[in-house]
């Protein structure tokens, strides 16, 4: 297998295109089509219906992942949604027309779906011990809102300086198109390493005389890990209803500049980036629900308090407006607790592979993003943008009660010398075999490498 370059001892180098997405599709599209839109005659429904068509071909995750699980093309899923962001990029920079926003919309998606998916199921079935994977998760996911972090404070620093929106795009095509190169041979190790991992539990199965079950559509989402993907579509979509729509809800309700929502968001990104890791070091001991569910809460009680504070609010002061970016801001701080023990729930819970369940969780989310960024656009013509954190609101409520019927194992200690589960599997196999007088198996399975206790990057 070949080598993974790794920072420190759980950073793997691979992990920077997770931050390609976060600074094109999270710091670039979901910031700058909105406020383009408006700028060129649309209205706040036309904003909120490309803003909502981002994320809209990634409702195809659970696809992605199950394509990259069976023919084991993670890498390859991962250098194409490159090649679609640059294409996306290039797209919004010369848009001029409705067709073109949607056409550049959904090249973004596709190209972040594939990017995450694949992401996500490399290192969700990549043989670690659950603990480690739990730290290397954190890592993962902290990567994306650093390059939101670096695009916001780039993209607000260019727009005050007189640059086009248009022409920020170029440069984020242009990223993309490095990250291609460079990820071109860092991506080659991981695959392989998720490949090993897949070829051993199939070849597992098969000596142990069984099959791998199909489980239809209906009994993915009928089971304990459809009640999860519920919880992370309620929660996902009321959060949504604010984000999608951030600059122009601020402005409209509290008489914020975008310029000074786009620094506020910056900042607040920038806070959350070392709460990912600590996020995986937390879930390493108590569990991913813990977390999960301390994430919802506090998500809740920030649209709750955007909405309060929003009543007969008329001119808005200057404390109003500074508690208003303060709650806003939580609400993106604490979303490390939630996006991390989303991927570790997953994992746990997901009666499919590692990229079909990772698939499942990102087609929940991306789900909500787009009914959230319809619903707020529609929603806030109708009914003003200060619907929008009370319906926000109260979808987080549904989603904390609806938490604590959540099922989720217990963290299991990881032993001095831990062998590995197709280590494990085979040695239950064995001894199956020599109870029932089938026969033996092999001391080692072909493409099978023992795993350690993280310690094998």
């Amino acid at each position: 297998m070949s080598s993974i370059p790794t920072i420190g001892k759980n950073y793997e180098v691979w992990f920077i295109s997770q931050g390609v997405v976060g600074f094109i599709n999270a710091g670039g599209a979901a910031f700058l089509v909105a406020p383009m839109i408006l700028s060129q005659g649309g209205t706040p429904a036309d904003a909120g219906m490309v803003v909502g068509l981002l994320p809209f071909v990634a409702l195809l995750s659970p696809v992605f992942g199950n394509l990259a699980d069976r023919f084991q093309i993670h890498r390859e899923m991962v250098l194409a949604g490159l090649v679609f962001l640059v294409l996306a990029s290039i797209t919004l920079a010369f848009a001029e027309q409705d067709l073109t926003y949607v056409v550049g919309a959904l090249l973004f998606g596709t190209g972040g779906g594939l990017i995450i998916v694949s992401n996500l199921g490399m290192l969700a079935g990549a043989g670690i011990h659950e603990d480690v994977m739990a730290k290397r998760m954190g890592l993962l996911q902290m990567t994306m809102p650093a390059g939101q972090f670096i695009a916001l404070g780039i993209s607000a620093v260019l727009l005050a300086s007189g640059v086009k929106v248009q022409d920020l795009f170029l440069m984020h095509a242009a990223v993309a198109a490095v990250a291609f190169v460079v990820m071109w041979p860092l991506t080659k190790g991981p695959a392989e390493r998720v490949a090993d991992q897949l070829d051993a539990t199939a070849e597992i199965v098969a000596l142990s005389g069984g099959s791998k079950k199909r489980l239809s559509f209906a009994a993915v989402l009928l089971s304990g890990f459809g009640l999860f993907l519920l919880i992370n579509f309620l929660s996902q979509f009321g959060e949504q209803l604010v984000e999608s729509q951030y600059p122009n809800y601020l402005n409209d309700v509290f008489k914020i500049e975008p310029e000074t929502a786009a620094l506020a968001m910056a900042l607040a990104v920038l806070i959350s980036a070392p709460l990912y890791p600590l996020s995986g070091r937390w879930a390493a001991k108590s569990g991913p629900k813990l977390p999960f569910m301390v994430s919802i809460a506090m998500r809740t009680l920030t649209v709750g308090g955007l909405a309060f504070i929003s009543i007969n609010i008329g001119d808005a002061s200057q404390g109003v407006q500074t508690l208003a970016l303060v709650l806003f801001g939580l609400m993106i701080v604490v979303y490390p607790f939630f996006e991390v023990n989303t991927s570790l729930i997953a994992a746990k819970t997901s009666p499919v592979g590692p990229g079909g369940g990772q698939g499942f969780q990102g087609g929940a989310t991306q789900l909500a993003g787009i009914m959230g960024g319809f619903t707020a656009g529609w929603l806030a013509n109708q009914a003003g943008y200060q619907t929008l954190a009370w319906l926000a609101m109260g979808l987080g409520i549904a989603a904390f009660l609806l938490g604590f019927l959540l099922k989720v194992e217990a963290p299991k200690v990881a032993e001095p010398e831990h062998p590995g589960d197709a280590a494990v599997a085979r040695g239950a196999v064995a001894a199956m075999a020599v109870s029932t007088g089938r026969g033996g198996v092999p001391q080692q399975l072909p493409h099978t490498a023992p795993r350690t206790n993280g310690t094998d990057s």
